[in-house]
């Protein structure tokens, strides 16, 4: 046990994702992983080398991949002139490859190129000696990404709903290009890819859209295909517009985070918490100030029931945030909004901006837009019959399936919502869904995902004559994101063409709740061995530490940052924390009246390691509870708080 586990359980959280994070996304968190062995199994045929005419060169960042671009017509019809470079990155092999596997990115609007290596390290051998190449899709990344700065400075949350102007803006700034991102463009693009790269046939991994893309092209080049691989499931109808399955699966999420007496100590039950905070928000808006970037303080205000399936929705693609919403429902439900109203911003960026090359907004419209089936019917219905259209879906709505929301959130959604107001645009529909290939397929789906519920994997498993479906436990959004170790045996048996069977069965969930933020100083446990205000007091401040540790590892996530430099960012009740990388993989954390707990400012700097194992450092507490405290290695701990001198070794609760 290392002795950030002695820090009484409160650095719980992983270190990895700090100084070295494997490129989380925000909003559709498209973590499609792929890797692949030097190695070529026996007897297996290898595929041809990339094209010659591909002109590939090292790719700059991306140790072991080689990358080109291939052209392709912007209108394959010739009405719109011009044409798309797509940025292509192919994995470097010693030996013949036993073939080919595409990795396609989320979003839609995720670049693909920036998390290819990471994500090439990640799963080692269990591609069997499957090379991986990706490409940033069009109006993405590297690709032509579309960058439409009044809908980019807007919120990357997963249903936030953008202005009126800044949707007009976009779609003028598109003209007569709207049409032309929608994903049946990319499904020839893979095509035309694949041809370029001299290819036979190709193995797919895709992640939440990136699922969506690989289906629509497994059913179009069915003969083309080797096996796929679906992680959060899109299926073929697409997202549901009005977000049924969504809401179905909201009780039982809620039940799952507070499974196995996992809340037991702060709430009893999150359904109940969840309906009370609905209510509140029905009646009013929740504000209050929170932390943010720079170290400054900023009102943030909850408006409503649809901000709350926002952040909800969020959370279940970031496992930070989720681990915290009962923590952040038990606090509400007493009055306390301050967790509820940071996690609220946090999944909304935080103030952290994202550039149009990681994630364009444009591009989400466009696709989405263009892709998704409307009340209305597509994007070329025009615009004063569509709200008519939605309001009768809504009325049609069945209320026991949306609470504790109403068809009122069911229609405000930021989904629907972008569509209503997006300019008219001439489209082809998209095909209507099908049986895919008979090939191995496995498809994976988190047990705690909002974005894509089990039953939306259900689905597309049905059209699959041989294809197995895991849900795995403790999982929310991309589960390829960050594997289980069944997840990765799973993998390893798809791209051996062994059975799979099921190895996610009785898997304990690695998934951990996390407890509730104290309003007071009486409402913390003592850290052991203390007893009293002291030791009340000791586990305030090491609060701080971890709270400063959680803030950082969101951070990262939403603003799509490769690596930790520094930050500065407001504490929980007051004050601010800076967090630094240094040499090593470690952080150094300086503290400034930082206030994770209520009278206990702290100020000083603490340094962990890549293990978040403490080193030495020193904390002053200001306040009534005024002291200090050396921490030392080997997790000992000397000083004085509260009035009382303190000489202990920090133990596990």
């Amino acid at each position: 046990m290392t002795r950030a586990a002695i820090v009484a359980g409160v650095l719980a959280a992983a270190l990895a994702t700090l100084a070295s994070p494997s490129a989380r996304a925000a909003l559709d968190s498209p973590h499609a992983v792929a890797a692949s062995s030097s190695a070529a199994r026996p007897g297996a045929p290898p595929q041809p080398p990339v094209a010659s005419g591909s002109r590939l060169a090292p790719c700059r960042q991306k140790p072991g991949f080689d990358c080109t671009t291939v052209s392709v017509p912007l209108d394959r019809t010739g009405a719109v002139p011009g044409g798309v470079a797509l940025a292509v990155a192919v994995e470097r092999t010693r030996t013949p490859a036993r073939g080919t596997a595409l990795l396609l990115a989320g979003g839609p609007g995720q670049a693909a190129l920036p998390l290819v290596s990471d994500q090439a390290a990640l799963l080692g051998p269990t591609l069997h000696g499957y090379r991986l190449i990706t490409f940033d899709q069009r109006g993405t990344g590297e690709s032509g990404a579309i960058d439409c700065p009044a809908l980019q400075r807007i919120s990357q949350a997963a249903l936030s709903v953008p202005t009126p102007a800044a949707l007009d803006s976009c779609g003028a700034q598109l003209g007569a290009t709207r049409g032309l991102y929608s994903t049946g463009a990319s499904v020839d693009d893979i095509e035309a890819v694949r041809q370029s790269l001299g290819v036979p046939r190709l193995a797919l991994i895709g992640v939440s859209y990136g699922t969506y893309v690989a289906e629509r092209y497994a059913r179009k080049y069915p003969q083309n295909v080797d096996r796929l691989l679906l992680d959060s499931v899109v299926p073929q109808e697409g997202p549901d517009p009005l977000l049924l399955s969504t809401f179905a699966r909201i009780p039982a999420m809620l039940g799952l985070l507070c499974a196995r007496g996992a809340c037991s100590q702060f709430l009893h039950d999150p359904g109940n918490a969840f309906a009370d905070v609905v209510s509140v928000l029905r009646r009013r808006p929740i504000t209050g100030q929170v932390g943010a970037l720079g170290g400054r303080r900023r009102t943030v205000t909850l408006h409503d029931r649809e901000g709350l399936l926002d952040l909800l929705v969020s959370a279940s693609q970031q496992p930070e945030l989720l681990s915290r919403i009962p923590a952040a429902l038990a606090s509400a439900v007493r009055g306390d909004y301050a967790t509820l109203l940071r996690l609220y911003d946090l999944s909304r960026g935080g103030g952290a901006p994202v550039s149009a090359k990681a994630l364009s907004a444009g591009l989400n419209a466009a696709t989405l837009c263009d892709d998704a089936r409307m009340p209305w019917g597509g994007p070329d219905a025009p615009l004063d019959a569509r709200a008519p259209a939605l309001a009768q879906a809504g009325a049609a709505l069945p209320p026991s399936v949306l609470f504790p929301f109403g068809p009122d959130v069911a229609t405000g959604n930021g989904l629907v919502q972008t569509c209503l107001r997006w300019p008219v645009t001439s489209a082809a529909p998209p095909p209507a869904p099908g049986p895919l290939p008979d090939v191995p397929t496995l498809l994976l789906s988190g047990d705690r995902d909002l974005s894509t519920p089990v039953s939306d994997a259900a689905r597309e498993a049905s059209r699959s004559p041989h294809g197995v479906l895991i849900v795995v436990g403790g999982q929310g959004h991309a589960i390829l994101g960050s594997p289980p170790p069944c997840v990765l045996t799973a993998v390893s048996r798809l791209f051996a063409g062994a059975a799979i069977g099921s190895p996610c069965k009785g898997a304990a969930p690695p998934f951990a709740t996390a407890a509730q933020d104290p309003h007071s100083v009486r409402r913390v446990a003592p850290a052991p061995p203390l007893r009293g205000l002291s030791g009340r007091v000791l586990r305030a401040a090491l609060g701080a530490i971890s709270d400063a540790v959680f803030i950082t590892q969101v951070v990262l996530q939403v603003s799509n940052k490769p690596q930790l430099a520094q930050l500065t960012y407001g504490g929980l009740r007051g004050g601010r924390f800076q967090v630094k990388a240094t040499p090593g993989g470690g952080l150094r954390l300086t503290f400034k009246r930082d206030t994770y707990v209520p009278g206990v400012p702290v100020t000083g700097h603490i340094k962990l390691d890549s293990n978040l194992s403490l080193l030495p450092g020193r904390l002053v507490v200001a306040g009534q509870t005024r002291g200090f405290m050396v921490i030392h290695g080997n997790g000992r701990v000397d000083g004085r708080l509260a009035g009382r001198g303190v000489h202990v070794r920090l133990t596990v609760d």
